[in-house]
């Protein structure tokens, strides 16, 4: 049943990228991002401490929303995970549309890994939602650990603290 629900989780993260990509290809706007732009952001002279809280604080909001969804049966995990995936494929694509996609793989592939966070976060509030679904049932058929999920949980957390250090410290510097 968990290789179901991480295959459930994978596949939410996809519908939404695919979703956010089909929305944007439609939308004959100009793009949001521009080289300018970017060059624009760095000028600002904001610290790599300031970025490095910012992004952590942000996806650790993600992660967090996602293991607590299963206070909604889930429901909160399959939204917040579905929206990431709609903006990822959105800016994905908007991106695209103005920058080369050599710089595109170089700023973004060495922190995408909280790509993994969120999803494995979604995973957590599915498992658990359907743990207290079963319990409810009194259809207890898998064991549960808490210790397993507080270290999946400790995991997701690790990797978004390494996601947004290697996106503010190395990735900004590319």
């Amino acid at each position: 049943m968990r290789i179901r629900i991480f295959i459930i989780s994978c596949f939410i993260y996809c519908i939404g990228i695919s979703v956010g990509l089909y929305i944007y290809k439609d939308n004959n706007s100009t793009s949001l991002y521009t080289i300018d732009k970017i060059e624009n952001n760095k000028k600002r002279n904001y610290s790599k401490k300031h970025y490095f809280y910012n992004i952590l604080s942000a996806n650790s909001k993600v992660i967090s929303i996602n293991i607590f969804g299963f206070i909604t049966c889930g429901f909160l995990s399959v939204i917040s995970t579905f929206y990431n995936g709609l903006l990822h494929g959105f800016i994905f694509l908007d991106i695209y549309q103005s920058i080369p996609l050599s710089v595109i793989v170089k700023k973004t592939v060495f922190h995408s890994i909280e790509i993994i966070a969120i999803i494995w976060s979604c995973y957590i509030g599915l498992i658990l939602s359907y743990k207290i679904l079963s319990e409810l049932r009194d259809k207890n058929q898998e064991t549960f650990s808490w210790k397993e999920v507080l270290l999946n949980c400790f995991l997701c957390y690790f990797i978004v603290v390494l996601s947004a250090y290697i996106e503010s410290y190395v990735s900004m510097e590319l």
